[in-house]
């Protein structure tokens, strides 16, 4: 056997192992690279056969083969058991050796907690997706917290714009935790926001303001937008907190953007807010 196979590495040819999932075939391949690191060299191919939804996909991709390209062994992560077994059977018919990588340990963990297997196929992708997006979320937001990195605003799932104790920050977070990548940009009177913050979607855009209902938000932004309030610099009046909403909103209106009153309401609350306006946005 060990002669066969430098025989086979003198002509380039390694042994071939298939990998079939109903889903990427991922946890599959990573199984096989972890024995055969075991080995010196490349001492084998791996091809995957992915997404498979039945056994006539697995006897098709066969049949299609030339005999000196027929895989030497198949490794396996099908969570359905009707359709594992089928798939066993078929490689068993053409006296291909195939493993199993996930039906033991799935009967295992049934046995051990009495439950029933859901067997939905790709169940670990969407968890690993889940966490990449958390990752990514949390990364923008530690970028991009505080107006940093303006350039990049146009890389953001959404924008929040608003005067201080607006739960910019904190509202940030929390949705960067569910995945999403957030910038959060603070009005300060008197300095004009980056340039960027007008030129990327306004639908992205969520101003941030103190009030408590969108009604009360509604009838105090004309008043910002009409331009009776003098902002600081151009008549010199340093102004008070309702001053600094008035022109924050003045700022919105220009932006055309969302406005998301604050009035204390829960993290939660307003995050819905802004996810219900961003799906709207993905159709």
């Amino acid at each position: 056997m060990a002669e066969n196979m430098q025989g086979q590495e003198e002509f380039g040819l390694r042994p071939e192992v298939l990998v079939i999932s109903d889903s990427s075939g991922q946890t599959a391949a990573d199984v096989v690279r972890a024995a055969t690191s075991q080995f010196e060299g490349d001492v084998i191919r791996i091809k995957r056969l992915s997404q498979v939804r039945s056994v006539d996909q697995v006897r098709e991709y066969l049949d299609s083969l030339p005999s000196e390209l027929v895989p030497g062994a198949v490794f396996h992560t099908i969570v359905d058991h009707n359709m594992r077994s089928e798939i066993r059977a078929e490689l068993d018919r053409r006296t291909i050796p195939s493993i199993d990588l996930l039906g033991p340990a799935i009967n295992v963990i049934s046995t051990l907690t009495g439950e029933e297997p859901v067997s939905v196929a790709g169940r670990r992708s969407q968890d690993d997706e889940r966490f990449h997006s958390r990752v990514t979320g949390m990364n923008f937001f530690a970028d991009h917290d505080e107006g940093a990195n303006p350039q990049e605003l146009k890389d953001a799932d959404a924008v929040l714009f608003g005067v201080t104790r607006t739960s910019k920050t904190p509202l940030s977070l929390y949705l960067a935790f569910l995945g999403y990548k957030v910038a959060n940009i603070t009005y300060t009177m008197g300095s004009e926001p980056p340039e960027q913050l007008f030129q990327i979607d306004p639908r992205r855009v969520f101003g941030m303001v103190r009030t408590s209902s969108a009604a009360e938000a509604h009838a105090e932004a004309p008043n910002a937008a009409s331009g009776t309030l003098p902002l600081m610099g151009e008549s010199g009046a340093q102004g008070g907190p309702d001053e600094e909403d008035l022109a924050a909103r003045a700022v919105m209106d220009r932006i055309g953007c969302t406005i998301i009153p604050v009035g204390g309401r829960p993290i939660e609350e307003l995050a819905n807010d802004i996810l219900e306006h961003l799906r709207k946005i993905e159709g």
